[in-house]
């Protein structure tokens, strides 16, 4: 019987984790919590490391699930930050919404964290939800966005803030490489762009043969 492409991923993280010096993927049961957009629309999330003044929000795009951020919110966890992956699917657990409801629910996360005691909020989004985190970390009125993440961003705001530092993270080959890399040279500083081999896109790029390494670079980007 073949494996299927989510056994073999896990399996490969699992023998990077422990040849490369990853925390170990088993066993770790982030806490699920509950909270609601203005509208009392309930969502989802999975806390990591609940109580850092730091929290991390991490909404996956289309094709994927909170599930996919689960390697990177252990490996960032174990490293002091507090994350907060969130179900935006249909078909997942948080109630039906439609995409203008994605902008409110992340919202709604950072309320969250906040209200648990983080006072500085990263936001981590990939593909299609990036014009949500880019408008939300646009917006003052949600305080002080200390740094975004975007996998393969599709986003043609501009992320602005001198003092927000910014990371854009796709493959060299990917259908939209092009795009993504005239969207990077459009960003003030501070920012880092991170081109990696091959053609996988968005969160593909997580949970593939570059597993280790893309979690490092973004351990490495938050640190300095």
């Amino acid at each position: 019987m073949k494996a299927s492409l989510k056994t073999v991923v896990l399996l490969w993280s699992i023998a990077a984790a422990v040849l490369c010096g990853v925390p170990s993927l088993l066993g770790v049961e982030p806490q699920a919590a509950y909270f609601h957009t203005h509208a009392k629309k309930t969502v989802k999330g999975y806390v990591y490391n609940a109580g850092s003044d730091t929290g991390i929000v991490m909404v996956h795009g289309a094709r994927f699930t909170a599930d996919d951020w689960h390697g990177l919110a252990v490996k960032l966890s174990d490293a002091g930050y507090t994350c907060l992956t969130i179900d935006v699917r249909n078909d997942t657990e948080s109630e039906p919404n439609e995409k203008q409801q994605v902008h409110a629910e992340i919202r709604a996360a950072i309320r969250y964290l906040q209200h648990h005691g983080c006072t500085n909020i990263i936001l981590a989004g990939a593909d299609s939800v990036a014009p949500y985190i880019v408008r939300i970390s646009n917006n003052e009125a949600e305080g002080r966005i200390t740094a975004v993440i975007l996998f393969s961003p599709v986003s043609g705001a501009k992320l602005k803030g001198e003092s927000t530092k910014k990371l854009i993270l796709y493959s060299s080959s990917e259908q939209f490489a092009d795009h993504i890399r005239a969207y990077y040279r459009s960003l003030p500083e501070p920012k880092k762009q991170i081109a990696y081999p091959g053609s996988d896109q968005s969160l593909e790029i997580l949970n593939s043969k570059y597993t280790v390494l893309v979690m490092n670079d973004i351990l490495r980007f938050l640190q300095h």
